[in-house]
């Protein structure tokens, strides 16, 4: 009886911190579409990103707010806005392929989006809500990359 307890509450604990169905299926579809504007960037900048793994869920409080701003559209347009960049002409080509290689979208920022560079990942921190992300990451990127 007493090892039946304490599997029940080891078990019990992790259950409680699983993703719903719905969390899930958000989460499903947030990847999908982040991976679609990956993909059309890696295209337009002539380079090989990882199309997966692009958000960080761990820093995610929530994947969709009460307004519908979701995670999804806070990654998806830094990877639109570097495609943007890319298509604009060759020497924005050509130094986004030769100093990012990652893209990596964190929803830990309490205000608008920041950028940093480590190394060869460009770390996006951003949140729910965040306007013209597009633009903010082309920009960010032509001040930026050398």
């Amino acid at each position: 009886m007493h090892r039946f307890l304490i599997v029940t509450m080891i078990l019990g604990s992790t259950v409680a911190f699983a993703d719903s169905i719905e969390e899930k299926r958000q989460k499903a579809d947030a990847e999908k579409l982040v991976e679609f504007d990956v993909k059309s960037m890696n295209k337009a900048c002539k380079t090989t990103m990882p199309e997966t793994g692009v958000i960080d869920w761990a820093s995610w409080k929530t994947i969709v707010d009460d307004k519908n701003n979701k995670a999804s559209s806070a990654c998806k347009y830094v990877a639109y806005g570097m495609g943007n960049l890319c298509r604009g002409d060759k020497i924005a080509q050509e130094t986004v392929a030769k100093d990012v290689k990652k893209l990596s979208c964190m929803g830990d920022s309490a205000d608008d989006i920041t950028f940093e560079l480590k190394g060869d990942t460009l770390v996006v921190h951003t949140r729910l809500g965040v306007k013209d992300t597009d633009k903010k990451t082309k920009t960010w990127l032509s001040k930026n990359l050398q």
